[in-house]
């Protein structure tokens, strides 16, 4: 885990993010980022069972209390902060005044901010500071919450994909910013082993990802390592094509997909009606933010519980004396793949989701949109076509070149739109098409990276995008977390454009690069420091 904020080279535990700060303060509020897929509602889940057994915070905190965003944007009554706190306590309850008595005392762990739906009532409505004043929905609590106007000296964890992060800087000002920095190479090959439970087979399985450097790289996250390793695992015929030949996240799910249907042993018959239901299922829970189905919701969808869905389904339990079943996507990353799969062929849903994600800003649908890119490549569908075929007509790729083009062009006029230039460039990558991109980048002549904090997958895309962009000028990357080991990958583009870096981890490689680059290009060094 580390402190992208603070310390470009500082690492922290869990035990150690509430310390108090090197200059004398406290940490109250803290937020922890990491990619989709990488181990935040693990994490969280992992905090709440150590303070329950008695091995974490013990003299930190009295009370914790563990609120999933998904789950209360299933909540449509009215209710008071104080509720929400009560909700799940047994008789007799406690007084709100005795929790809080020691503010300083109580952490709330917030987890899934940005699967948070906003309440549109509350867009312009001064949120209540009132523990006892009714809020129209929970989400409505959670972000009055936030934003301190409920209780400032109760400590915060919150939990958030980098792409909601701007927007929950909005509403709470953090003291530390952490990020769950996934497995390091060490740590996948610790991974494999305690996976196979078999040395030999483990070192095999290993030494046969470590073939595709794409893939590889994906596995410094948890999901995409655990699905790598249940494909080889199961020693499915496609499993070498995983392998070889996945070269985005888009190929690696969908691959997976197909996993998930021969290991429950679907035929290959009748699922072309389940694709579009699961499909249309996914699209309207990602635009309403709803991932937690009713089974009557299922039913709409001419989905049952009992057949095919629960491949690509899970049910979770949900109330305490009258017990309800809800569903879910296996993963969320699923629900979004199944969205994306839907909109493919549905050119005016594309459109919809396209303008949603970037005009108005909502960045729960940014993995969406990524896969949706990646299914333009004819590869990504390939281990679906026993399963699948597309029908209907999607976004023609010279519409989408065209699109593209102009928000690149956007970003390029707005100052502080890196994230969003980051999710494009994302986008190009899934696409894995050099003329598409090529074409998309002619009129980017710079891009600009300021404290981003770029992850690996980050640093890849970037890399990728630089190597087929024509009439590129300049690169800025300052303090952004960069290991030289990603610079040094960046050096033989030194003759194509201008390299501005600071910040680099680690520094005596690098210059060994940069000399031998310098000597074999056609570069230019202007300074160095």
């Amino acid at each position: 885990m580390k402190k992208p904020r603070n310390d470009e080279d500082s690492h922290i535990t869990v035990e150690h993010l509430f310390d108090t700060l090197a200059d004398g303060t406290s940490t109250k509020k803290v937020i922890l980022q990491g990619v989709a897929g990488i181990g935040k509602t693990s994490t969280v889940c992992k905090i709440m069972y150590d303070w329950a057994c008695g091995k974490l915070y013990q003299e930190k905190f009295d009370y914790i209390f563990h609120w999933s965003c998904r789950e209360l944007n299933q909540r449509t009554e009215t209710l008071s902060l104080a509720e929400l706190i009560l909700q799940n306590w047994k008789s007799p309850k406690p007084e709100i005044k005795e929790i809080l008595s020691c503010p300083d005392k109580v952490l709330f762990i917030i987890d899934g901010f940005d699967e948070l739906r906003s309440p549109k009532d509350n867009e312009n409505k001064s949120l209540s500071c009132d523990l006892d004043t009714p809020q129209s929905t929970a989400a409505a609590v959670v972000e009055s919450l936030l934003s301190w106007r409920s209780l400032s000296e109760v400590c915060v964890l919150v939990t958030t994909r980098p792409s909601a992060l701007e927007m929950l800087e909005t509403h709470l000002k953090a003291d530390l910013w952490a990020e769950i920095m996934g497995f390091l190479e060490e740590d996948r090959e610790e991974y494999f082993k305690k996976f196979f439970r078999d040395e030999e087979k483990a070192a095999l399985a290993y030494s046969y990802i470590q073939d595709n450097d794409v893939v590889f790289t994906m596995c410094f996250v948890p999901l995409i390592c655990w699905i790598v390793c249940t494909s080889l695992c199961l020693r499915l015929s496609s499993v070498e094509d995983l392998v070889q030949k996945a070269s985005t996240t888009t190929q690696i799910f969908t691959h997976f997909l197909t996993v998930l249907l021969q290991s429950h042993g679907r035929p290959q018959t009748n699922t072309q009606h389940l694709f579009h239901n699961l499909g249309l299922l996914a699209y309207n829970g990602m635009k309403d933010q709803e991932v937690l189905f009713e089974e009557s919701t299922l039913k709409k969808y001419n989905l049952e519980v009992s057949k095919g869905t629960s491949t690509f389904l899970t049910q979770l339990l949900k109330g305490d004396i009258i017990v309800e079943a809800v569903y879910s996507f296996v993963h969320l990353t699923i629900q979004e793949l199944f969205a994306a799969l839907f909109t493919f062929s549905n050119k005016e849903a594309a459109f919809k989701l396209l303008k949603e994600a970037f005009i108005e800003k909502k960045s729960h649908l940014s993995l969406t949109i990524r896969f949706l890119f990646g299914l333009n490549n004819g590869s990504s569908l390939k281990p679906l076509k026993k399963y699948y075929t597309v029908t209907g007509t999607g976004i023609p790729m010279g519409e989408l070149l065209k699109w593209t083009k102009k928000s690149f062009l956007f970003c390029q006029r707005q100052d502080g739109q890196s994230h969003f230039l980051l999710e494009l460039l994302h986008c190009l990558f899934e696409i894995q098409d050099e003329e598409f991109v090529r074409n998309a980048l002619e009129d980017v002549k710079e891009m600009v990276f300021l404290e981003n904090n770029l992850g690996q997958d980050d640093q890849q895309v970037i890399l990728y995008s630089l190597q087929h962009a024509k009439e590129f000028h300049r690169l800025t990357l300052v303090q952004c977390g960069l290991k030289e080991k990603y610079v040094i990958k960046l050096l033989p583009l030194l003759g194509k454009f201008r390299l501005d870096v600071n910040g680099i981890q680690g520094r005596q490689a690098f210059l060994t690069a940069l000399k031998y680059s310098l000597l074999q290009s056609d570069c230019k060094l202007e300074s160095l420091a």
